[in-house]
C-alpha cells in the first residue's frame, strides 16, 4: 500500500526588494518566509478508513506535544486526495505535492497512502527538497532496485533521495504470506491482483515465494471488480486450496469473497493489509468469516512497549475507537518529524530532511527503528490474522524471510 527530498533555493538579488538565498544541494525556487510556523502537510484519502486513522494518529502526535516543535509552532495542514469512495486520485495527489512544494513555511509532506500516489508525489517533492515521509506506501519499487525497470530512479529527478516510510514493503509482506499458507498445508493457490502498484506489486511477490516453497499457482489474473464471474468459474475449475488477492478492499476484495461463497467453492481466501480493514469487514459481512490476512507491524492492541502500549491507549481515549493497523505507522512518521524539528531547530528544509534520514534508534510503537540509506524502516514486522466473529485477528507473527 505506501514519501521526501533535500531542496535549493536560488535567489538572486535584483533589487532592495527582492532577496534570494542560497539553502544548498538540491535547485528549487519558493517564496521565502518570514513566518515562525512550520507547516506540515499531509495528504491522505481521508474518506477512506484506513486513510482517516492514520490522520487521526498523526494529530494524536501533535497533541501530544502542544502542536509544538522545540520553539516552533506546528500546523497541520490536511489534504484529502480521495474521492467520495475513499479512492485515491492522482490529479489530487499531484495539486497537494505541489501546493506544498509552493508554501514557504511547509517544512515535510506526509503521505500519500497509496504506493500509486507515491509515483506522483515522490518527484514533485523531489524537486522541491521537500522531505516526505509515508506510513504506508509499500511498494518495494519507491526506493529499491531490482522491482521494476528504471525504478527508483526516476522518482529522484535531482539524483538525491528525499522519502522515508515508517512501514516495511511488501518484499516482506508478499513472502511472508506465502510461506505462511505453505505451512498451513496449503498445496495450491489461484492468484488475484486489483491491477493496481500495490496489488500487483505484493501478489508478485507472494507468487515468487509460493513457487519457491512448493505452492502450486494454478492461475493468476487482474480483475475488474464490477464484474468477476468469468474470473470465478476459471479458479472454480482449476479448485484450488487458497485464493490470495493482492489490492486494496475497494479494488474488490469484498465481492470475490461474497461471491466465493456464493458458488460454494471450497478455497480458502487470503488478502495483505490493503483489504484487511473496517471496510472490508462491512461490505464482506459473513462471508468475510475465516478469511486470512498479513499485515504490516503488529495489529494496534497487540502492540508492546511503552510507546507502542501507550499510542493505542491515548488513541483509542482521545477518538473513541479501534486504530487501523496503519494508523501506528502515521503516528511514528509524525513523531520522527516532531523530532528532526526539534533537533535543527531550524526552519530549514535541507536541515530538517537531513535530520530526518538520521534518524537512528528511534523509539517506535513497534520497536527502535531507523531510516537505511534507501530511506527505509530498519524494522520489518509482519504479523498473520484472520477473522473470526466479523473482527480481524492475532494469530502470530510472522518470519519476513529477509
Amino acid at each position: 500500500m505506501p514519501t521526501s527530498r533535500h531542496h535549493r533555493l536560488l535567489f538572486a538579488l535584483f533589487s532592495s526588494l527582492t532577496v534570494l538565498t542560497l539553502l544548498g544541494s538540491v535547485s528549487a525556487c519558493a517564496p521565502r518566509s518570514a513566518s515562525g510556523a512550520i507547516k506540515i502537510y499531509v495528504s491522505l484519502p481521508l474518506q477512506n478508513p484506513q486513510g482517516a486513522s492514520t490522520h487521526r494518529a498523526i494529530e494524536l502526535a501533535l497533541k501530544q506535544t502542544g502542536e509544538r516543535a522545540g520553539d516552533f509552532q506546528i500546523v497541520l495542514v490536511s489534504k484529502t486526495d480521495g474521492d467520495e469512495s475513499g479512492n485515491s486520485v492522482g490529479a489530487s495527489e499531484e495539486a497537494n505535492a505541489r501546493e506544498a512544494v509552493a508554501d514557504p513555511d511547509v517544512m515535510v509532506y506526509i503521505g500519500p497512502l497509496d504506493s500509486d500516489m507515491a509515483h506522483i508525489s515522490i518527484p514533485i517533492t523531489n524537486r522541491g527538497g521537500l522531505a516526505q515521509i509515508s506510513p504506508s506506501n509499500t511498494a518495494p519499487d519507491l526506493t529499491k532496485t531490482g522491482f521494476s525497470p528504471g525504478r527508483p530512479g526516476e522518482f529522484y529527478p535531482t539524483g538525491r533521495r528525499n522519502y522515508f516510510r515508517t512501514c516495511p514493503t511488501d518484499d516482506a509482506q508478499g513472502p511472508a504470506a506465502a510461506a505462511w499458507a505453505r505451512e498451513m498445508g496449503y498445496q495450491s493457490v489461484y492468484i488475484l491482483d486489483d491491477g493496481e502498484v500495490y496489488g500487483a506489486g505484493v501478489a508478485d511477490q507472494f507468487e515468487l515465494k509460493a513457487n519457491d516453497v512448493g505452492i502450486a499457482v494454478l492461475g493468476r489474473e487482474t480483475i475488474d471488480a464490477t464484474d468477476i464471474s468469468a474470473v470465478l468459474s476459471r479458479i472454480a475449475e482449476a479448485d484450488p486450496d487458497l485464493v490470495y488477492y493482492g489490492g486494496y478492499t475497494e479494488n474488490g476484495a469484498p465481492l470475490v469473497i461474497t461471491q466465493m461463497r456464493e458458488m460454494a467453492l471450497r478455497a480458502d481466501f487470503m488478502v495483505p493489509d490493503g483489504a484487511a480493514d473496517a471496510q472490508f469487514l462491512e461490505k464482506a459481512g459473513a462471508s468475510a468469516e475465516g478469511v486470512w490476512s498479513t499485515l504490516v507491524g503488529m495489529p494496534p492492541a497487540q502492540l508492546s512497549g511503552e510507546v507502542g502500549r501507550g499510542f493505542y491507549t491515548a488513541y483509542k481515549a482521545e477518538y473513541g475507537e479501534e486504530p487501523d493497523t496503519l494508523a501506528q505507522f502515521g503516528y511514528d512518521a509524525a513523531r520522527v518529524v516532531l523530532a528532526a524539528i526539534e533537533r535543527t531547530q531550524a526552519k530549514d528544509r535541507k536541515a530538517i530532511l537531513e535530520a530526518i534520514a538520521a534518524t537512528r534508534n528511534f523509539p517506535g510503537t513497534g520497536g527502535a527503528f531507523s531510516f537505511d540509506r534507501n530511506g527505509d524502516t530498519t524494522l520489518i514486522v509482519i504479523s498473520g490474522n484472520r477473522v473470526r466473529n466479523g473482527k480481524f485477528e492475532f494469530v502470530r507473527p510472522l518470519d519476513p524471510g529477509l
